[in-house]
């Protein structure tokens, strides 16, 4: 507003117009449109093509393909978290301003609709952001803290359990936005940005909150050092299944054993350096994103101290183009690989297709083809090493006879001793022991009749 008391408004109506709402753009500004439009070209392809690769890739991995170290539940939940990041990438409305001039599109924002959709919108981009890191950073540990060589198996319920933590912490770290955001008006212009109500710490405080757990910087320096911790780690198991080949094969059964182990840590080497890869490419390109806004924040404070108003407007129509279209651009480069993730998993996994088994059920129809996981344990280690060492067949089916034989003999002894091991149960009820108490007391009784009646006879 002048002095006589007359409103001055812009020749756009919302902030993000500015992208292809001005004419006397510098060289600087017309390079950030140009990357603008670079992004706008292969947005919609790498969306329509990642939301397919992501549905394709929640439907076997959930249905037909079994990992070891349940790889296969952890890359369908990272399809699912992929698929609401593409999501909210594709309709969220300043990736469509950026491009609006090439495709031709022209429409209302939702976000302007009203102060509720500003807020939640923008809610919902920060968690999309969130989400997906927190969560790679979740896989990355829990393949540090798997053990190769312990017997016990992992467990999916860790599984589910580190997923809702990564979503519960996407939610609390994006709540803050909903709260901070707001739709006002500058200089005549409609903006959905952090309001001006909330005191200027405040607004940095929040920016550096959203760089550092929203953006994903301290995700991405914590996932660099488990990555190290895992190829420390690989290489040590690279170690002992050197080891482990040097030692010639026989066909007794620890070495049936011996061939199950190196199968399991061969399995644990390959998904490990899956799992590595991923999660490097995905923290170099979250560190790039993160990078450019530091720097961003620095120039923008050195380009507007002391500046008067007139120099602090064309300032702010350049950074605002400038932020927009590099951060856009970042943001498409993981779409792009969120996209391409199926051809990632498809050629870096070669063997996963032998551990699926697939059977026709011709009484439903709707089922033709239902696809059956194998349950990838030691005891699939173990028939995988028989099959390739055939001499070790035999001894297993002796041990096998030997084995049913003893149950045969326990389940006779159980039988002619019932009444006695009831007596006992109820004992060890009353007396609140466990059965193996009961067992030994049983045992002991045993010898204390047989004992006493050697010497009576004697």
């Amino acid at each position: 507003m002048l002095a006589n008391n007359t409103i001055v408004c812009s020749n756009y109506l919302f902030g993000m117009e500015l992208m292809f709402h001005f004419s006397n753009g510098s060289r600087l500004e017309h390079l950030a449109m140009l990357i603008g439009g670079m992004v706008a070209v292969f947005r919609i392809p790498a969306v329509l093509f990642g939301i397919v690769s992501c549905w394709i890739m929640l439907a076997l991995f959930t249905c037909k393909i079994g990992l070891a170290q349940h790889l296969h539940l952890w890359v369908a939940l990272s399809s699912g978290t992929d698929l609401v990041f593409i999501s909210t990438f594709s309709v969220f409305p300043e990736n469509s301003y950026i491009g609006s001039t090439w495709w031709r599109i022209s429409h209302f924002p939702g976000q302007f609709r009203n102060y509720a959709l500003c807020r939640y919108l923008n809610g919902l981009n920060d968690f999309a952001l969130s989400v997906r890191i927190i969560f790679i950073y979740f896989l990355v540990l829990d393949f540090v803290t798997y053990n190769p060589t312990s017997n016990f198996p992992a467990r999916t319920s860790k599984v589910w359990l580190f997923a809702l933590t990564s979503v519960v912490l996407a939610v609390i770290t994006s709540s803050s936005t909903p709260m901070i955001y707001g739709l006002w008006q500058h200089d005549g212009v409609f903006l959905c940005a952090p309001d001006p109500f909330w005191h200027s710490g405040q607004h940095k405080f929040y920016w550096m909150h959203h760089l550092c757990l929203v953006d994903g910087l301290v995700p991405c320096l914590c996932i660099s050092v488990l990555c190290w911790i895992l190829h420390r780690q690989m290489k040590w198991n690279n170690q002992f299944l050197l080891y482990l080949k040097q030692t010639p094969n026989s066909d007794s059964i620890p070495g049936l054993i011996k061939i199950g182990r190196e199968l399991e840590l061969q399995d644990f080497e390959r998904n490990a350096s899956v799992v590595f890869a991923h999660a490097q490419i995905n923290c170099f390109c979250r560190l790039g994103s993160c990078s450019f806004k530091c720097v961003w924040y620095a120039l923008y404070g050195m380009l507007t101290y002391g500046s008067n108003s007139q120099s602090l407007g064309i300032c702010w129509r350049s950074t605002m183009i400038i932020k927009a279209s590099i951060w856009e651009f970042w943001v498409c480069v993981e779409v792009i690989l969120v996209s391409f993730s199926i051809l990632w998993w498809m050629c870096r996994l070669p063997g996963m297709q032998e551990k699926t088994n697939v059977r026709k059920d011709r009484r439903n129809c709707s089922a033709r083809c239902h696809c059956v996981k194998e349950r990838i344990s030691a005891r699939y280690y173990i028939e995988k090493a028989m099959k390739q060492n055939r001499g070790a067949q035999g001894q297993v089916r002796q041990r096998y006879l030997v084995l049913e034989h003893l149950r045969e003999l326990k389940k006779s002894l159980y039988e002619t001793h019932e009444k006695d091991l009831k007596s006992f149960s109820l004992i060890s009820k009353s007396s609140k022991t466990t059965t193996i108490d009961s067992l030994k007391t049983f045992e002991r009784e045993v010898r204390r009749r047989s004992t006493v009646s050697a010497v009576s006879f004697g």
